[in-house]
């Protein structure tokens, strides 16, 4: 053949143009629209969230523009990306509700000319049936997607649901990342590089399909063995990657009106790029399948790829492939030697205030403020924020749900949000690590914390492991391991969500000195239990933080680097009801990197760090900046100024033999 089959569609994703939209150099519907006047696809498929901030509000006028300026140049949306958010605020949406929730982005899309919206199989549940007339109405496909481990033998009933719905408006949409003979080239690489088993990535890379592999890859993480910077790729196993083959999706042809061309690299190593597209194809022709197939890039995030470049080239290799014909691009080789570290990536800790005319505020006051924010700290070279997950009630408030409100971050400039610091009130009677009477109420608190959170991916969730004990000894040794009895049961539960339980260690509370750090640790389940290094926090308790560090290094998932020019002499830890802001004896507590007296040798920690491989976050905290006429603004961009002139070029010296 020369051409694809009669009623077969080639498009791409604007989702592949994510770093762009990050860059925010220009409009995520210019981003779009340019896929199409360049060339590559003249049907896009695009994320409704990524868009417009008024997400997930109807905008239809912007959605009525941006059809006018695709349709001008020859193009057309195929099928738009949209979301359920089950939680309004603390409660979870009824189906009623949920279907309220879709129905703006359902009426954007049709404005946008879409044939169809794209769902999570599954996630729909019995809106899936209450859709229906509003579907119609609009002459709407919704688009159950399924992909990575979703096959029909593991969730026989969400594709039975679509066959019995029987309906034009309900359709499968088949991801290939389901279909994956072996991983990705470049992904091993990346794993090799974040410091995973080389015995368990030489068993992904020749035997990805055979049962004892996934065995593997649960058993390592269940041993604590997943170095902490690499946790969340090392989740695609379980999740994104999957083993099977088309004969298992045979069953379900039939129902498919949409496809996904999931590719991650372009190395075709072995074919593993080139023969589940030979594949699907081969069996989309037999079933007489009509629709789209679609470019989609899924490794941009562990590759720093073209977005453009890798789009056209896969759309050049597909068209090759599906149409019988050979690839008119060759394929890259594998993007990055082995031996190369990925760089320190850098998080601001939002803590922050700015003078205004009517006094001092917050970032969190409002929208513009949180946007001059955000705009700040990407300036100056920042590549993500952390934040306090007691937050979250503000997020709801001023942005609908997390995942909004880190596309908000997004469109400043940043990468994501990357940990969350849980604040919560430490009583005996209630809430307390070492207490077991009240380890049932800090387990449903977690729950209900991981739900809420659930809409974006976190690395870390981080907490204070003990609470605030004001004498000398700090928390008994059976307290000790109460605490690291509960903690293990929480990592057990965020680790569900490919998120990690880090411990952090204020000078002021229970769990302070280095004997207690030491005795906790080894209490502690280190596949579940990880370790936030606070480098200023430990100076000021007698703690030498590159020391501590060492130690307890295979267990560390991040840092707060910020600097001290005071050790507690004055038993100020036991100053009720929080000794950062009670001390009489100091004043200000805590300092930017590089400044003058400093106690932390950065340095030092930062050769520790690049010696014993640490790749991945390390983020800069600011606490009480403003006292004694501190500022924000400046403490954030010395710091960062620290950070790429001094620690950047330590950490890319040659590792010390």
């Amino acid at each position: 053949m020369s051409a694809l089959p009669a009623g077969w569609t080639l498009s791409a994703s604007a989702f592949n143009l994510t770093p762009e939209v990050v860059r925010a150099e220009r409009t995520a519907p210019d981003l779009a629209l340019t896929l199409v006047e360049r060339g590559l696809a003249s049907a896009i498929e695009v994320e409704l969230g990524q868009l417009w901030r008024g997400y997930p509000a109807a905008t239809l006028a912007e959605a009525h523009d941006l059809r006018d300026r695709l349709h001008a140049v020859g193009g057309g949306v195929s099928i738009v990306g949209v979301s359920i958010d089950e939680w309004d605020g603390h409660r979870r949406r009824t189906d009623d509700q949920r279907l309220a929730f879709l129905e703006p982005q359902l009426r954007t899309s049709a404005a946008l000319g879409a044939q169809g919206v794209r769902l999570p199989i599954g996630q729909a549940g019995a809106v899936l049936e209450s859709a229906l007339p509003l579907l119609e109405e609009l002459d709407l496909v919704l688009y159950e997607e399924a992909q990575g481990h979703q096959t029909p033998a593991a969730s026989p009933e969400a594709y039975a649901r679509i066959a019995e719905i029987d309906s034009p408006h309900l359709r499968l949409l088949l991801d290939i990342s389901m279909l994956m003979p072996a991983l990705p080239v470049t992904y091993l690489e990346a794993l090799s590089r974040g410091g995973v088993d080389p015995a368990l990535v030489t068993l992904l890379r020749d035997h990805w399909r055979e049962p004892g592999t996934h065995g593997a890859v649960v058993d390592h993480l269940r041993s604590g063995r997943v170095p902490g910077p690499v946790h969340t790729l090392y989740m695609n196993l379980l999740v994104r990657f999957g083993r099977s083959d088309v004969s298992d999706v045979a069953s379900v042809l039939p129902l498919i009106g949409g496809v996904h061309l999931k590719f991650w690299d372009l190395d075709d190593a072995d074919h593993r790029l080139s023969d589940p597209l030979r594949d699907v194809g081969a069996a989309l022709a037999a079933t007489g399948y009509t629709g789209t197939l679609c470019s989609e890039w899924g490794g941009q995030e562990w590759l720093d790829d073209d977005p453009w470049e890798m789009t056209s080239r896969h759309l050049a290799l597909a068209a090759g492939i599906l149409s019988d014909r050979h690839p008119s691009a060759p394929l890259q080789e594998a993007s990055t030697p082995m031996t190369d570290r990925p760089p320190i990536k850098w998080s601001y800790m939002d803590h922050w205030r700015a003078q205004g005319p009517a006094g001092p505020y917050d970032q969190w006051q409002s929208k513009l403020a949180m946007k001059r924010f955000l705009q700040q700290v990407a300036a100056v070279g920042f590549d993500a924020i952390d934040t306090f997950d007691f937050r979250i009630w503000q997020i709801f408030e001023q942005y609908g749900s997390v995942a909004n409100y880190q596309e908000f971050v997004q469109e400043q400039g940043l990468e994501r949000i990357v940990n969350t610091f849980h604040g919560v009130y430490y009583s005996p009677d209630r809430y307390a690590p070492e207490v077991p009477a009240t380890h049932a109420t800090i387990l449903e608190d977690f729950q209900r914390t991981l739900d809420m959170w659930s809409g974006i991916q976190l690395d870390n969730i981080i907490v204070m492991p003990g609470s605030r004990y004001f004498d000398e000894a700090g928390v008994p040794d059976d307290g000790l391991k109460h605490a690291a009895d509960i903690w293990g049961k929480v990592g057990e539960l965020t680790q569900q969500y490919g998120v990690n339980l880090t411990c952090h260690h204020e000078f002021y509370a229970g769990i302070r000195t280095r004997d207690q750090i030491d005795r906790f640790y080894s209490y502690a389940d280190p596949r579940y239990v990880k370790f936030f290094v606070d480098t200023a926090q430990h100076c000021i308790a007698d703690v030498d933080p590159v020391d501590v560090y060492e130690k307890h290094h295979e267990r560390v998932t991040g840092f707060h680097f910020k600097d001290t020019r005071h050790k507690d002499v004055n038993d100020d830890y036991r100053m009720f009801p929080d000794a950062e802001v009670s001390a009489k004896t100091t004043e200000k507590w805590f300092y930017e990197m590089g400044t003058d007296e400093g106690l932390v040798d950065f340095e030092a920690m930062m050769r520790s760090v690049r010696d014993n491989g640490y790749t991945g976050w390390i983020s800069v905290e600011h606490d009480k900046a403003d006292k004694l006429g501190g500022d924000y603004a400046e403490s954030t961009a010395i710091s960062r100024w620290y950070a790429k002139n001094v620690l950047d070029g330590i950490y890319n010296e040659e590792v010390a033999r």
